[in-house]
């Protein structure tokens, strides 16, 4: 059975997430939290397939829950979702690290999750609400200490 898990600090978000996991992804056991300790505890425990991770949670901003998590789980299908336009740096980051990312502003509650259905997929999405970002290349890493 796959196993995934919803971090994100909205309620209203998380909640509907957990309640379309079957048609977004299957018959699979839903774990949620709203913070990055509760997410790294269960990704310990469970090594989730996929995790549906807010950039900005209120234990942790930017890519460092991103790194974290990616760190506890390599294979895992991460796709990042988040309110907040994040810079184009950091969205170049993301792609190294992420399977896609989504902005929940751009987004009703079912776009968001046709859109995060069509990542699982193998689509790969990395949206800027001004613009899709393509990149042709593989690119440097940045750090961020």
């Amino acid at each position: 059975m796959k196993q995934v898990l919803i971090v994100d600090d909205d309620s209203l978000v998380r909640e509907y997430l957990a309640k379309e996991a079957y048609n977004l992804f299957g018959d699979s056991e839903i774990f949620t939290t709203s913070t990055l300790v509760d997410a790294l505890t269960i990704c310990k425990q469970k090594i989730p397939s996929t995790i549906l991770l807010d950039l900005v949670l209120p234990d942790t901003t930017g890519l460092k829950g991103l790194y974290a998590v990616r760190e506890l789980c390599p294979d895992s299908s991460i796709i990042m979702i988040s309110g907040t336009v994040p810079s184009k740096n950091v969205l170049l980051e993301m792609k190294n690290l992420a399977n896609g990312f989504l902005t929940k502003s751009s987004h009703h509650l079912t776009q968001l999750a046709d859109a995060i259905h069509a990542i699982e997929s193998g689509t790969e999405i990395f949206e800027n609400p001004l613009s899709l970002i393509h990149i042709s290349e593989p690119t440097r890493p940045l750090y961020i200490s």
